[in-house]
Formats: structure tokens, sequence, C-alpha cells
């Protein structure tokens, strides 16, 4: 564990021990930021005993039968091929808690421990397994053995779940691209989005995912509409920024000049109950003082209607 030197500059080293006060209870985040997408993902996960893969039965065509008729009209009685499956494969990620004998000795005393080892790298571990997910989440295409990102899902001809919607055409996202300036298309675009959206499964999204750049385009047009209430304070700009009801945030992993319009009930993160960031036994390692424990989730992105959400990209 690093710590801070003694103060060089005293006579005493057990004057600087004595006169030393701690600062916090523990270490103070300066490595992580806020990750809009992973905390709704991670607030609304499906926390679900999960085998190999799921399978989401799909009602996917018309029953084409149905008729107007009258005295001895034939009535189309060949079977109607309405529904099928998507599949998507569950996911392994995970990392390791490492302690050496020494530290595990050096922190072992609340009297000379200035902050819980145990419990900071636990944390760490955590939030780094988060930024990792949400990395990856946004990621422009699916590498081997990671799950589903944002920008496959919500997008038009690729192939997701097993479904190529090329031909299956009902399994396209909403997708608008070359969008161009914020200032002369970007409101028209999300507003022809949402509607699209509304349109096509009934409800509204609930977040839009953008960059910081562009959370700002939409804060600068929204800004003139602002009417203040209160004479007295004299301050610009929302706590919370909306749009038709849906809170708009930025995140730094979001790839430039994109937005997404999602919905909770149409992209959902499922992830393993036996497996949910779960921290397995510590051990010794057989040839080194060294104690480990490995943390593991086994998770996948997924959308059981893909039209229910949507993108807009090359927005400047």
């Amino acid at each position: 564990m690093s710590t801070a030197a003694i103060d060089t500059n005293r006579t005493s080293e057990m004057l600087s021990a004595f006169v030393s006060e701690i600062g916090a209870d523990e270490p103070v985040d300066n490595v992580f930021v806020k990750l809009a997408l992973s905390d709704y993902l991670l607030k609304n996960r499906e926390s679900k005993k999960s085998g190999r893969q799921m399978v989401i039965p799909l009602d996917t065509a018309q029953n084409g039968s149905f008729q107007e008729f009258d005295g001895q009209d034939s009535f189309d009685v060949s079977i109607p091929d309405t529904a099928r499956s998507a599949v998507y494969a569950m996911k392994n990620y995970g990392g390791a808690l490492v302690f050496t004998w020494e530290e595990m000795e050096e922190v072992g005393d609340d009297q000379h421990r200035i902050f819980d080892l145990v419990k900071h790298r636990r944390k760490n571990l955590l939030s780094s397994g988060k930024d990792y997910l949400n990395a990856d989440f946004f990621a422009t295409s699916i590498a081997n053995k990671k799950a589903n990102s944002l920008p496959v899902i919500c997008s038009v001809d690729r192939s997701l779940g097993g479904i190529d919607s090329t031909t299956s055409t009902y399994w396209d996202a909403q997708e608008t691209t070359s969008v161009g300036a914020f200032a002369s298309a970007g409101l028209s675009n999300m507003r022809t989005m949402s509607n699209n959206i509304l349109q096509a499964s009934g409800k509204k999204p609930d977040i839009v995912v953008t960059t910081q750049s562009v959370m700002e385009a939409l804060e600068n047009e929204l800004d003139a509409d602002v009417r203040y209430s209160q004479s007295s304070v004299l301050a610009r700009g929302s706590d919370v920024l909306k749009w038709k009801g849906a809170e708009v945030l930025m995140d730094d992993d979001c790839p430039s000049g994109h937005m997404y319009f999602l919905q909770s009930d149409n992209i959902k993160l499922r992830v393993s109950q036996s497996a949910d960031f779960k921290f397995g036994e510590v051990r010794e390692h057989y040839t080194q003082y060294v104690f480990a424990a490995k943390m593991v989730v086994r998770l996948q992105l997924y959308s059981p209607q893909p039209r229910g959400l949507g993108r807009l990209t090359g927005i400047t």
C-alpha cells in the first residue's frame, strides 16, 4: 500500500506522526467519471437465473387470412408463420481482488490502518468493472466474447439475436444518419425520432444519452425558452434537462455525434443471478504469499423490440 513519506522538514519523526491528521476515511475518487448508461442499465437490470443463452419469442407477422366475406366465400386455412425467436448468448466478465501477506499484516491493526484496504480494493474493482462494461456497451462493433452494444442494437440492416434485419425489417431500430449541425437540424430530428419510436412501439423514450458537446448544443437551443418564476434568483440553466419527458444525459463513452433514445422495456441488461458481480472465496497462491479472490458477472445487453429504440448520428 503506498503511503506519503514522513515530513522530512520536521526534526522529530515522532512529532510529525503525532500531528498528522487523516483527512478522509477512505481514498477519494480521482479516477472514475459518471457513467450515465451503466447507471441506467444496472439500476433496471434483470437479475435472474440464466443458462447458456436467452431465447426471446417474437410475434413477427400478421395473420393474412382475416377478410370480409359473405355467402360461400372461402377462408384461407393455410398455417400462418407469425412467430420466431431471437437468441442472445450470455457473456462472462470478471476481475481479481489481490492482496499480499505484507499488506494484510500492515492494515490488520486498527491503530495503524489509515483506511480499510480490503473495502477500497473491492470498491475499486467494482467501479473498474462498471467502467469497462460501459465502454463495451458503446462499442461500434461487437468483439469476440463481449456483450452487445448500443450502436449495434440501435441500427438497421444488421444481424442481432440470430435475426438479419436486412430481410426481416421489423427487427430494425429507428435510425437517422448524417443529421448535421444541431442548431439547424437537431430539434427537428429529435422530435421525429421520439414520434417514430412512439408510433412503432406505443411507448415514449424514458432516457436520451449523448455526448457532452451534443447535450450542450441541445441546452443552447432550449435555453432561450426558459421562463424564470423567481425574479430574485439570478441564474440560468436547469439542473435536469428533459426532452418530451425523457431525461437527457451525457456519457463520455458515447461515440462522437451520436444520440440514443432508450426505453427500459426495450433495452435490457440481463445478469445471471448467481454471477451478479459475485466475489468468490479468498485463496492463497500456491507459490507466492499472495491472497486473491475473483469477481465474476455473467450478462448480456439485449432488446426484445429494437424498433422501440433509436439513434441519431452525424450530429455536429
